[in-house]
C-alpha cells in the first residue's frame, strides 16, 4: 500500500471541506482534500435549493439559538467566498426574496410564526456591528417583512390565507460550486483528489493514519491534522477517533429541477410550517421544486446502501408542486438527483417537538488535531471552515 505524509488532510470537498481548505491557504497552510465522489461538491451541497437561511424556517426553535447562528452563517457567507475567491455576481446567480406561505394545516400559525419573523430581523440587526450587513450581494440593513393576507401570488386557493415577504435569499449552488472549486483549483496551497474514499481511520502517537479507496488501490496518508467534513460518513469516522458520540438523523430528499414555461408572478416560495416544500426561481429560468411527503425517501440512523436517481420521484415532485401552483404545469423535469441531509434528530419534521426544528451553527468537535465540522447547513459553511482554520493554525477567525 503507497503512504505519504501530510500536514493536514481535509475530508470531503464539499461547502465545508473546501471553505476549510480555502481558509486554511488563506493563512499560508496546505492541505490536501480528500473526496469520495467523482468531483468536489458531487453530493449535497450542490443537490439542494441554495438557500441562505436567516432564519425564517426555524420558527419552532423558541430559544433563538437557531436564529443567530443562521444571521452569523448567512452575513459572513459572501464576505467569505469573496476573501477567498474573489468578487462573484451575486445579482446573476442569486433568487429574489422569499415569500413564506403559512399552510392552513401547518405547526404554527401567522401570528406565532410572525413573531419570529421579526425576531430574525431583530438578530440581523444586533449581528450587523460584528458581522456587517452584506447578504450575498444586499445590503440587509433596514429589513423588513411584509404581512399579507389572501392567497400567495400564483398559488391555488385553499391552502393558505396569509403569506409574508421576507428578504431571505438563495443563490444556484450549481453556479457556486463552480466559483469556489476554480478558486481551489487556482490555489497552489489546496490539493484536492476526487475518487478518495476514506474507509479507515486511526490515532497515531503524532497524528492520523487514513486509509483511502481508489481505483488503483488503497493509499495509507498520515497527517498532523485531520478535518472531517465528508457528510453522510463523518459520524462513522468520527466513531473510530471519538467513539461513539454522534447521533444524526439520515434523510435523503431529491432535488428537483424545471424549465421551459412561463412563472406568472410567482416569486421564490418556502410553504411553512411543516413537512411541504419550496419553489426557487433561477435567473436563468430554472426553477428548482420540493415537495417534502414525496422528495425525502428515506429517514433511519445510518445512510442508506446507496443513493439512485428516481425519475418516478421526480414526476410526482413535479405533479404535487403543480397542484399548488398551476402555472408550472408547462414546465418540464430538467434534472432530478438525491442527497443526504445530516441533522439531529429522531423524528421528522411533523413532530413540532423534532431536534430537526433546531440547527447547530458553525461549530466543531476537536480532539488532539482530529475536527469535525458540525455545521449542518450550506448557510453556516463557510464560517466552520473559517474558524476551523483559525483554530489549527492559531489565528484570529475573521468572524
Amino acid at each position: 500500500m503507497k503512504s505519504e505524509r501530510e500536514e493536514t488532510v481535509v475530508i470531503g470537498a464539499g461547502i465545508h471541506g473546501i471553505s476549510s481548505a480555502l481558509a486554511l491557504a488563506s493563512r499560508g497552510r496546505r492541505s490536501l482534500v480528500l473526496e469520495a465522489g467523482t468531483g468536489p461538491f458531487f453530493g449535497a451541497s450542490a443537490r439542494n435549493e441554495g438557500k441562505i437561511h436567516l432564519g425564517f424556517v426555524y420558527a419552532l426553535d423558541e430559544t433563538g439559538a437557531t436564529t443567530k447562528a443562521m444571521v452569523e452563517g448567512s452575513l459572513s457567507f459572501a464576505p467569505l467566498i469573496e476573501h477567498w475567491c474573489g468578487p462573484l455576481p451575486w445579482e446573476q446567480i442569486r433568487s429574489d426574496g422569499f415569500g413564506y406561505v403559512v399552510m392552513d394545516e401547518g405547526l404554527a400559525g401567522p401570528d406565532q410564526v410572525e413573531a419570529h419573523y421579526r425576531s430574525v430581523i431583530e438578530e440581523a440587526e444586533r449581528a450587523a456591528p460584528a458581522f456587517g450587513s452584506n447578504y450575498v450581494g444586499v445590503n440587509l440593513g433596514g429589513a423588513e417583512i411584509v404581512r399579507h393576507e389572501g392567497t400567495f401570488p400564483g398559488m391555488a386557493e385553499g391552502h393558505s390565507g396569509c403569506w409574508f415577504e421576507t428578504p431571505e435569499r438563495a443563490v444556484d449552488p450549481r453556479a457556486l460550486s463552480k466559483f469556489i472549486t476554480e478558486a481551489a483549483s487556482r490555489e497552489p496551497l489546496v490539493e484536492i483528489r476526487s475518487g478518495h474514499r476514506v474507509a479507515h481511520v486511526e490515532r497515531l502517537e503524532g497524528g492520523f493514519a487514513l486509509e483511502a479507496e481508489t481505483a488503483s488501490g488503497n493509499r495509507r496518508i498520515e497527517s498532523d491534522n485531520v478535518i472531517n467534513c465528508a457528510w453522510d460518513g463523518r459520524p462513522a469516522l468520527d466513531g473510530m477517533i471519538l467513539g461513539d458520540q454522534s447521533h444524526e438523523s439520515f434523510r435523503v430528499k431529491h432535488q428537483v429541477m424545471i424549465h421551459g414555461g412561463e412563472t406568472a408572478g410567482i416569486i421564490p416560495a418556502t410553504l411553512v410550517q411543516g413537512p411541504y416544500g419550496d419553489v426557487v426561481l433561477w435567473p436563468n429560468g430554472d426553477v428548482y421544486i420540493s415537495w417534502y411527503p414525496i422528495a425525502r425517501t428515506h429517514f433511519g440512523d445510518r445512510p442508506e446502501d446507496g443513493l439512485e436517481i428516481d425519475p418516478v420521484v421526480a414526476d410526482r415532485v413535479h405533479e404535487a408542486i403543480v397542484d399548488l401552483f398551476p402555472s408550472l404545469a408547462g414546465f418540464k423535469v430538467l434534472s432530478h438527483a438525491p442527497c443526504y441531509i445530516l441533522a439531529k434528530g429522531a423524528t421528522d419534521i411533523h413532530d413540532p417537538g423534532s431536534e430537526l426544528h433546531v440547527r447547530l451553527g458553525a461549530e466543531y468537535v476537536e480532539s488532539d488535531g482530529w475536527f469535525s465540522i458540525r455545521s449542518s447547513k450550506l448557510t453556516t459553511g463557510p464560517l466552520a471552515g473559517e474558524r476551523c482554520a483559525a483554530a489549527i493554525t492559531g489565528t484570529d477567525p475573521g468572524y
